[in-house]
C-alpha cells in the first residue's frame, strides 16, 4: 500500500514554508538561493531551480512609471511529489505600487507567448508589495511529466503594469523519476 497521499499532504503543508524538498530562498531578490536547472537540490530532495527574469532583459522599472511591475525571478520544479509534481515561482514587484491579490499565476507547457497548455495555476492569496518577493506553488497534473514548464505571472492581465512583457519565466523540463518515492 502506497503512502503517496500522506507524502503529498506533507509536501503541500511545507510549500508555504520552504518548498518541499527545495532549498530555502532569501527574502531579497538578489539573494535568491537558486541554481541552474539541475536534478537535485542541496538538501538531497529532487528539484530543479532557475533564476532570472523574463527574456525581456529588463530588471528595473522606469522611474516615471507609477504602477506595479510583476516579475518572476526564480522557479523550482519538485519531482519528489510525482506523479503530481509541484511547480513554484518567486514573484517580485519592481513597480512603485502594490499589485492586488487574486491574480492568476499559471504554469504552462512551453512559451506563454504561443498560448500553450496550462499545467496548473493558482490565485495570489495577498497583494504583492513594492520590492517584496512572494513565493507561490501549485500542484501540476500527471500529464506534466516530460513537459517544458514556464511560469506566467498575472496571466489574465488583471494588474496594470509598467512592463507587461516581463511576466514569464522559463523554469525547465519536468522529468519525473521512473520510480518516484513512496
Amino acid at each position: 500500500m502506497s503512502n503517496r497521499p500522506a507524502h503529498r499532504e506533507a509536501c503541500l503543508a511545507l510549500l508555504a514554508f520552504a518548498g518541499c524538498g527545495a532549498r530555502a530562498v532569501a527574502d531579497h531578490p538578489t539573494d535568491a538561493a537558486v541554481a541552474d536547472t539541475d536534478s537535485t537540490s542541496d538538501d538531497g530532495g529532487d528539484s530543479a531551480s532557475t533564476e532570472g527574469g523574463s527574456d525581456s532583459g529588463q530588471d528595473t522599472v522606469d522611474a516615471g512609471c507609477e504602477q506595479a511591475d510583476l516579475v518572476p525571478i526564480g522557479g523550482t520544479l519538485h519531482v519528489e511529489a510525482c506523479p503530481t509534481p509541484i511547480a513554484c515561482v518567486r514573484v517580485t514587484n519592481l513597480g512603485l505600487f502594490p499589485a492586488m491579490g487574486g491574480m492568476e499565476i499559471a504554469f504552462t507547457d512551453g512559451d506563454p507567448r504561443s498560448e500553450p497548455l496550462v499545467l496548473g495555476s493558482l490565485l495570489t492569496p495577498e497583494a504583492i508589495a513594492n520590492k517584496r518577493p512572494l513565493d507561490l506553488c501549485a500542484v501540476l497534473g500527471e500529464e506534466s511529466d516530460g513537459r517544458h514548464v514556464w511560469a506566467v505571472v498575472d496571466k489574465t492581465n488583471l494588474v496594470g503594469e509598467c512592463n507587461e512583457q516581463d511576466n514569464f519565466l522559463e523554469i525547465g523540463l519536468l522529468e519525473c523519476p521512473s520510480d518516484p518515492p513512496r
